[in-house]
């Protein structure tokens, strides 16, 4: 970037400002834009036809303070984490999440009751999902890290159970690892990791619900 030289005592004032303003305008101009991503899941939308009448409420999600920064983090070691200002989160990790586990419980489970803790509803729904993650994101140059202890509240039987997953899963690069879309391919991990938690999630309240 070009850097502008003034001489305070040969500009006036107005001049002063307006190289500034033009030199701030410059500087905006070469910046990249922010790109805003979003989790989803992975596993479809419910369709009419359910199986189950099971309900079950997702959230919330406890994390800590450094995973909930809109930009996207990636642990460089074991003590140090990086982010890159210009990859960000589209709305708020946490809520992003519950997000897509109420979605992929829903197809799991066959169920039009699965609920989202931010979500306005009256009933209380038979199983409660209560989640704490520690770890969320790319931790090496391959693999993405998802570690998370999940409580799963029955209401029928007054009580819980907890479990913890440490999921792994592997980020796919086109041949270039350079290239800019490689954050996709993050992404899409992260959608993995997810996803492969939801399942873990549906398949113990299956075990759990009675069959009609």
């Amino acid at each position: 970037m070009k850097h502008l030289k003034i001489n305070s005592r040969k500009t006036s004032p107005f001049k002063f400002l307006a190289l500034c303003a033009f030199a701030t305008l410059s500087a905006c101009a070469s910046s990249p834009d922010s790109q805003l991503h979003l989790l989803k899941s992975t596993n479809g939308h419910l369709t009419s036809q359910t199986r189950s009448e099971v309900s079950v409420r997702v959230g919330p999600i406890v994390m800590p303070e450094h995973l909930k920064r809109s930009e996207i983090v990636y642990r460089s070691d074991a003590y140090n984490v990086s982010v890159n200002e210009y990859e960000r989160w589209a709305e708020s990790l946490e809520r992003n999440m519950i997000s897509v586990i109420t979605t992929d419980l829903a197809v799991h489970l066959g169920t039009q009751k699965a609920f989202d803790y931010y979500a306005n509803f009256s009933m209380t729904p038979d199983y409660i999902v209560r989640l704490n993650v520690t770890e969320f994101g790319p931790v090496s140059d391959d693999t993405v890290s998802l570690s998370v202890s999940w409580e799963l509240a029955n209401k029928s039987a007054q009580q819980s159970e907890l479990f913890l997953e440490n999921i792994k899963t592997t980020i796919q690069y086109s041949a270039d690892k350079k290239d800019d879309k490689n954050i996709n391919n993050v992404i899409a991990a992260m959608n993995a990791a997810l996803s492969e938690l939801s399942l873990k999630i549906a398949n113990k309240i299956s075990g759990e619900a009675p069959r009609i």
